[in-house]
């Protein structure tokens, strides 16, 4: 409609000329809010934001309108935000006469009820003598407005305390311009506070010499840039050799280089400990960002240190949270077997395997694993014996009874006291007081929820998909004698006794929001040209490049906080740096930035110049690492043994007897094509791969290889392009491409994708009513869950067609094999799609794209049948643990083949 009205000639020039002011209003504000705003009046928010984002998308959208449409697009622009603006007003509305504010409305408010009413502005300020304002450096130009009009209006005397060089907040509005501003135009004199007392003299001579450096440079152009001031120590100098140490890992992948620091973090931290004294509480792993803290995490249980996670993520996503989630949903739901099987095994029941393969096994495929448990007489049944399953069966049939005439706090205090759940969790040293914390959130948040009317179901449901979250600062007040990790803006205003500063080579992202605003040229956004190309409008570049020198220094910022909340010690790991010098500090890289204000060489050697005093540098490489053995069990040390050696080769030290087969207890819960293709081609590959899950030991190799690059970026493509817009077809290649991706793949890729626009069966998909890509299907068989992806399906009336993309070659298969090869994953689509919609599909196809070639699958209700009766068969062989390898002559280029001879002999 809107466009049909622009067309039409009924959006004037006034638009035109109102654009820029328009546009300077604070966009970027309006709706980050909502949810918090309107907690309790779902209904009405939701739609209020669904409008919203509908709107943003449809700003993104209008570049491509622009390259068939002219100059029609400013004026489009200028029509859809003075439609946003009554979107807002009408939101504005809508809390008003609610009595609700969210965050922005309370300061926005404020600054309109002093701006419009002298009077009132004039008895707030009266109504004070002296205000103290400290963190000055977060204060944004909003607030600060806000304290001219109460301070500028009477007597009051005014106190400010910041730091610029700790202005880390802009991502909240705090804007370091505004104090540096505020200084630079006020009469007043000023003192410097230059005295450490937290540090000792070694690391606040090191901190003075690298910011110096780093911050310390006066640019006039860049108004966001801080100039650095030198500390002094209070503190006497009897500090240990070397506080300050910097570690670098050269090793290539960024998630090996993380396990490679947690190690070292871990073990340096239990020295540090045992030398100094230092309780763990007294250390800190500080993080740019938490959401890489896994491999740390792994590395500190691994060496049974107790740590408290503080950087993010949530903490209910954690198996105690999940116990009473899977507990609370059977409750509810006493059929549902997945739960009732999570609820047996967890620490709440604490049965192990052979109780819940007994259950299956007098269950049948037909009959209900809660019933047998709760129902049936199974004294005599020896798995049942001495595992405390008669107790469990009488806890959990006194809670079915109670499940609705008890709270839920009820419920679980009563499933606690019974048994022991608290205790065994307040038994691991490691993470005993998070789990007790967590237990006691979700009491007090239960409470909460069943007073505004919320079931239980609902309850589990909540925490099972990641709906109820909490923060671990704010379940842990105490942690006790634990190692904190946290991120740098949540230490700030902290101080430990060491501080383990880590992955400080890591990039940070870099995406530039397709819409941008500049305060004077109004916004600006990228479009795509009628060659398919993506041009940013100068604007954008403007405000892209605007954006970039804010967030370098705030980077330098950051930096500096994190160094300085190191009391004793100092230890700052990460990657390699780049080999080109980052000498103007511009690039944020913090390795990058330390090796040039050290006058360290890419190499991490000393130059000329180098205060070698100031610090400890190592350099740990792939050959001084060894792989931590987390999880390790006898899979990987037959891997390791045999990887690239036959049989007949190992020498005796190498030799080892057969290792004994692992009783499988059943059949697996689900099913993909895949599984069942890999089980079909050899029983004995699906072992090793699927059910042991042991990686192949070229898989590493594999993925560096150009193939399996190719694949990924092909189905990329694929699944976002548009198939009835040839044009952007070429772009979205390089769009969608990696860094590492050459650009000779590059360019094959376009060629192939150019050539399958002119074959037969791309002309049937953008042909067609409906296409639906990446299309999700699952669907029961035997009790069985089978599920997966089907690349196309399309649908023209009644006709349904599916079609598969495969990126290696099939070079040298006749046809017959190709059938052979994907008939039942083929076949599998086709059942999925006549379970769920009771018809035949109409096609099935597969193309490959390197070579061109389209190849047609039969179907028919008879095939579909055949199909329905071979995946009887795998599954009734996978219940019986079948899994004898299928020997053919190309057993010999198989993966696992040497793990195969041990295994089977």
């Amino acid at each position: 409609n809107i466009l049909e009205m622009m067309k039409s000639g009924r959006i004037d020039d006034a638009y035109i000329r109102s654009f820029i002011e328009i546009t300077r209003m604070n966009l970027p504000r309006l709706g980050k809010n909502i949810k918090d705003a309107w907690s309790g009046q779902e209904a009405d928010a939701e739609l209020v934001k669904d409008g919203m984002v509908e709107f943003l998308s449809f700003l993104e959208m209008i570049g491509e309108y622009n390259c068939r449409e002219g100059d029609i697009t400013p004026k489009l622009v200028s029509y859809l935000i003075q439609e946003y603006m009554s979107l807002e007003e009408y939101f504005l509305q809508l809390k008003k006469s609610r009595s609700r504010l969210d965050h922005d409305d309370s300061l926005i408010e404020t600054w309109r009820l002093l701006r419009n009413n002298p009077d009132i502005c004039r008895k707030v300020s009266g109504s004070f003598r002296h205000i103290l304002v400290d963190e000055f450096q977060d204060t944004d130009g909003l607030q600060l407005d806000i304290l001219r009009m109460i301070s500028g209006n009477s007597s009051v005397k005014l106190f400010i305390v910041g730091d610029p060089k700790q202005s880390i907040y802009r991502f909240r509005g705090a804007d370091v311009t505004v104090f540096n501003d505020f200084i630079a135009g006020s009469s007043v004199d000023f003192k410097s506070l230059k005295e450490n007392y937290r540090s000792t003299p070694a690391i606040i001579d090191f901190i003075n010499h690298t910011f110096a450096r780093i911050m310390g440079r006066d640019d006039p152009e860049n108004r966001f840039e801080v100039i650095y001031s030198d500390m002094k120590a209070h503190r006497k100098r009897n500090e240990p050799s070397s506080p300050v140490e910097i570690v670098v890992f050269d090793i290539g992948k960024a998630d090996n280089r993380r396990m490679q620091e947690g190690e070292f973090i871990a073990l340096r931290a239990k020295e540090l400990s045992e030398i100094y004294g230092y309780s763990y509480s007294q250390m800190a792993l500080l993080l740019r960002k938490g959401t890489q803290t896994r491999r740390y995490e792994e590395a500190l249980l691994h060496h049974g240190i107790p740590f408290v996670n503080l950087a993010g993520g949530n903490p209910l996503a954690s198996p105690e949270a999940y116990d009473i989630a899977n507990l609370l949903g059977w409750l509810a739901d006493p059929e549902d077997q997945v739960l009732f099987s999570a609820v047996l095994l967890s620490p709440l029941c604490g049965l192990d395997a052979d109780v819940l393969y007994g259950l299956r096994h007098l269950a049948g495929k037909e009959g209900n694993l809660s019933d047998i448990f709760l129902e049936r007489d199974i004294s005599g049944e020896q798995w049942a014996q001495g595992k405390g399953a008669p107790q469990i069966r009488k806890i959990l049939s006194n809670l079915l009874s109670l499940r609705d005439r008890k709270t839920i706090r009820e419920l679980l205090d009563q499933v606690f006291d019974e048994t022991g759940y608290t205790l065994s969790l307040l038994a691991d040293p490691l993470r005993g007081e998070m789990s007790l914390a967590i237990l006691d959130f979700i009491l007090k948040t239960a409470d909460n929820f069943e007073e505004q009317g919320g079931r239980l179901s609902e309850f589990a449901s909540l925490i099972r998909n990641g709906e109820l979250t909490a923060d671990s600062s704010e379940l842990m007040e105490n942690p006790g004698d634990a190692l904190s990790i946290i991120t740098i803006h949540k230490a700030k205003g902290m101080e430990y006794k060491v501080v383990f500063l880590a992955d400080c080579s890591s990039k940070t992202r870099n995406d530039v929001h397709p819409f941008l605003f500049h305060d004077e040229l109004g916004p600006g956004f990228s479009y795509r040209s009628l060659t398919g190309k993506m041009v940013r409008m100068m604007t954008s570049e403007v405000a892209s490049e605007l954006e970039k020198s804010k967030a370098v220094a705030e980077s330098k910022r950051l930096f500096y906080v994190a160094c300085t909340r190191a009391e004793d010690h100092l230890i700052i790991t990460g990657g390699k740096p780049s080999k080109n010098e980052d000498r103007k500090y511009e690039k944020d890289n913090w390795m990058n930035w330390l090796h040039s204000a050290l006058s360290l060489t890419p190499e991490s050697e000393p130059r000329e110049g180098c205060p070698k005093n100031l610090f400890s540098c190592r350099v740990i490489g792939e050959e001084d690492t060894t792989k931590p053995d987390f999880g390790v069990d006898q899979w990987t040390q037959v891997l390791d043994a045999v990887k690239n050696v036959s049989i007949s080769e190992l020498t005796d030290e190498h030799q080892f007897s057969p290792v004994s087969p692992i009783w499988h207890p059943g059949g697996p819960v689900t099913l993909s094509p895949t599984h069942v293709a890999d089980y079909l081609n050899c029983p004995a590959l699906y072992l090793f791969k699927h059910v042991h899950k042991l990686d192949p030991p070229s898989l590493g190799e594999r993925r560096e290889s150009l193939g399996y690059k190719y694949g990924l970026l092909a189905h990329r493509v694929l699944e976002r392009w548009d198939y009835r817009d040839r044009g952007m077809l070429i772009a979205s290649v390089d769009d969608l491409s990696e860094r590492d991706i050459p650009q000779d793949l590059r360019e094959n890729l376009k060629a192939h994708l150019v050539r399958f626009t002119g074959s037969d069966l791309y002309n049937v998909i953008a042909g067609s009513e409906e296409i639906r890509k990446e299309e999700p299907f699952a669907f029961l068989h035997e009790n069985i869950l089978v599920r997966g992806v089907m690349d196309v399906k399309i649908r023209t009336g009644n006709r349904v067609a599916v079609i598969d993309f495969k990126t290696d070659s099939g070079e040298g298969e006749s046809s017959e094999n190709l059938l052979r090869r994907y008939k039942m994953q083929m076949g599998l689509y086709a059942l999925a799609v006549r379970n769920a919609e009771d018809i035949v599909p109409s096609r099935l196809a597969l193309h490959f794209l390197t070579r061109g070639v389209t190849q047609d699958f039969p179907c028919s209700g008879e095939t579909i049948n055949g199909i329905s009766r071979l995946l009887s068969k795998t599954i009734t062989s996978l219940d019986e643990g079948d899994f004898g390898p299928n020997r053919t002559e190309h057993c010999a280029f198989c993966p696992w083949f040497s793990l195969c001879r041990i295994y089977f002999g």
